[in-house]
């Protein structure tokens, strides 16, 4: 935190570098007794190793001598938009490498440790003292120095993450990474992280001739699409991938038809993950189709880890009061839509070891499913009644 009590803000510039994928973000306030500071920060979450987190900020003061203090923390106490915790206190502590905190998802109970590692470094490059802050949901550093007037310091801050989903042990693995981490230095990380999006764009950029904000349009969302997905069997990519918290993350059919065929190609692997995420919730689609009455597995409109059904039966609506929502029950293209995507991943790539494995199993699943959902009629033809289309505004409709 930087604090300039009665400060005015003079100017400020945000950037995306979508080519190397970082944040860049420069500001310069002048507080209550006139005294100006520049601060410049570069922030990325790794590519090239998922675990790993770096923030550079550059503080320089513009006109003045005098005392400045800095703190630099991981908070636990982050909660959501609607301003509701999900988060519990595992630990916070010292480890050999800096500090170390350790949270719990309120719901599902997964561990997230973090392991941070802070120094402060003058305009010599000699590291100045701070001191460790732990608190029951935090853990950082803090330094206070004298400052002088077109000296900068720099802060570096490396970050190691790690969830009980990778590790039974995540506060260990966390602080053994964050020593493998140190050893590259931010600047190591850096290069690394840029080497990584340079290969992700080498495979992945499509280039539009004579229309530069076309052009900046199509890779700003590949920008997203490959921030979003990658090799990660148990997560899949949520509604609004990271860009906000809207359906709490959940995973919906457009994943499957409009997000995961872009992966094919340029990150065959992430594809494949993105399926085998699916496989991992068939145990949830087969209790689905049990609950409604049908065979086979009929995938979650609304999935989570689990592959449990979480949409909602009703919501409330300003205005309209008490709506019921049909899609859980009746919204079953997605079925196809899973179906669809895991041909065309063995199409495109002959992975026939993940067909053999595990696709084979979902499609005949997802068949045993609409075998027993549509019924014969009159007409000697077989219908599907009572679903939604994709369009997802028409309910209770036939075929």
């Amino acid at each position: 935190r930087i604090g300039a009590p009665g400060g005015e803000l003079l100017g400020q510039q945000r950037v995306l570098d979508m080519r190397a994928g970082v944040l860049l973000r420069s500001w310069r306030v002048r507080d209550a007794a006139g005294r100006i500071t520049q601060l410049h920060s570069l922030r990325f979450a790794s590519l090239d190793n998922r675990h790993a987190l770096v923030q550079v900020l550059t503080i320089l003061p513009e006109n003045y001598d005098g005392t400045v203090a800095l703190e630099c923390m991981v908070d636990g106490r982050v909660m959501n938009e609607n301003h509701t915790p999900h988060l519990a206190p595992v630990a916070a502590r010292t480890i050999p490498a800096g500090q170390l905190l350790a949270m719990r998802t309120m719901q599902s109970g997964y561990q997230l440790a973090y392991a941070a590692h802070a120094t402060l470094l003058d305009a010599r490059g000699a590291s100045l003292a701070g001191t460790p802050i732990l608190a029951e949901e935090q853990a950082g550093m803090r330094w206070e120095w004298q400052a002088s007037a077109g000296q900068p310091v720099q802060m570096q801050k490396i970050v190691a993450c790690v969830t009980s989903r990778d590790t039974a042990q995540p506060m260990l693995a966390a602080s053994m990474l964050l020593e493998t981490l140190i050893s590259a230095g931010a600047a190591g990380w850096l290069a690394a992280h840029t080497r990584a999006w340079a290969a992700r764009w080498d495979r992945a950029d499509i280039q539009i001739g004579g229309d530069d904000e076309t052009q900046r349009q199509v890779r700003f969302a590949l920008y997203h699409l490959i921030g979003a997905a990658h090799a990660d069997e148990h997560a899949s990519v949520g509604a609004r991938a990271l860009t906000g918290e809207r359906y709490p993350g959940h995973v919906f059919w457009d994943t499957a038809t409009f997000v995961w065929p872009f992966s094919l190609f340029p990150a065959p692997e992430t594809a494949r993950a993105l399926l085998m995420y699916r496989f991992h919730t068939l145990a949830g689609a087969r209790a689905k189709a049990r609950e409604l009455g049908y065979k086979g597995a009929l995938f979650a409109w609304e999935s989570t880890d689990t592959g449990q059904e979480t949409t909602p039966p009703f919501i409330t609506v300003p205005g309209l009061g008490r709506q019921q929502i049909l899609t859980g029950l009746q919204e079953h293209h997605l079925a196809a839509d899973i179906a669809y995507a895991i041909v065309q991943y063995r199409q495109a790539t002959g992975d026939d070891a993940f067909f053999f494995g595990y696709g084979a199993e979902m499609l005949l699943e997802i068949a045993r499913f609409w075998a027993s959902r549509a019924h014969a009629g009159p007409d000697g033809r077989f219908h599907i009644a009572t679903v939604i289309g994709p369009d997802e505004y028409h309910d209770s409709v036939d075929d």
